[in-house]
Order: C-alpha cells, then sequence, then structure tokens
C-alpha cells in the first residue's frame, strides 16, 4: 500500500510501499504519509543519486538506513574542502538533523539504498531548501530547486 495522501488528524493511518527492482535511475522519493506537522518518506538511491550539500529552513529530520549503506556529510570550518564526514550508516542506523544544518548524502557499495525519511514541520518558519552547492543534473531535470545560500548562511 501506498499513499502520498495528506493523513487526517483525526485517525490512525496504515501506509507502506512497494519496493522497486530498476537501477535506470538515480533517486526515487516517496512521500508515504504526512499530517500538518510531519512527514514519512522513503527514498530509494542508486549510484549517482548523491544530494549536494543543503539545508531545510523549516524540517527537523531523521534518516533511518533500511537496505544499503550511506555516508552524511555536514559543514567543516577546519577542513580543506569546507565538510567533514559524519558518518557511514547501515541498516537499522539513523541520524538526526536539526533545521537549517547544512548535509548531503551519498549511497555506499553496490547494493541499492533504501533510506527513511521522517521530518517534523515548523509552521513557524518559512520552509525552503538552501543550497550550498550547486543541483546536481538530476537534481535540475527533477527541478528539485530551492534558493543559493546567503553569505550570512555560508559563513
Amino acid at each position: 500500500m501506498t499513499t502520498s495522501d495528506k493523513a487526517p488528524n483525526d485517525r490512525l493511518t496504515v501506509f507502506g510501499y512497494e519496493e522497486d527492482p530498476r537501477r535506470g535511475f538515480p533517486k526515487k522519493s516517496m512521500r508515504l504519509s504526512r499530517t500538518d506537522t510531519l512527514t514519512v518518506s522513503v527514498q530509494i538511491i542508486n549510484d549517482g543519486g548523491e544530494t549536494n550539500m543543503h539545508s531545510h529552513t523549516g524540517e527537523d529530520e531523521a534518516w533511518v538506513v533500511l537496505s544499503g549503506r550511506v555516508r552524511f556529510y555536514g559543514r567543516s570550518s577546519t577542513s580543506e574542502s569546507g565538510e567533514e564526514l559524519v558518518g557511514e550508516l547501515g541498516p537499522r542506523e539513523g541520524i538526526m538533523i536539526p533545521k537549517a544544518v547544512p548535509y548531503w548524502f551519498e549511497p555506499v557499495g553496490d547494493e541499492q539504498l533504501e533510506i527513511l525519511r521522517v521530518s517534523s514541520i515548523d509552521r513557524s518558519i518559512r520552509g525552503e531548501r538552501v543550497n550550498y552547492q550547486p543541483l546536481k543534473d538530476w537534481q535540475i531535470d527533477h527541478e528539485l530547486g530551492g534558493r543559493d545560500a546567503t553569505a550570512a548562511e555560508r559563513t
């Protein structure tokens, strides 16, 4: 069972997703359920499906690996590249990312990455995707958009 409709706030909602064995795409995102303040989705990521360094201004996020492996990177003021490896995660391991904290991730190895994303939406803040690096080609093709980070956000 899959659903992308908003769940009512007054009843329990069952959701799920079907495995997609195709490997001809870099990344596929499936929204499973959402309410006014919570979104649950799964991303299936193949080689080339890594993200750019970005943040979400109005969302706290938790990511949990369902299958495969992933490396998460954050910003660093001490490394020459301006980023650092935060962790390499496998099944049943996760990471919490507070709103407005820049990150990016990439799949590791040959196994297809399936990763659960749970995000809590802060409606008191304008929710935006802020890009600290240019979008990848596949992100442009899928019109992910967002805005470039300001000079103040880059410091």
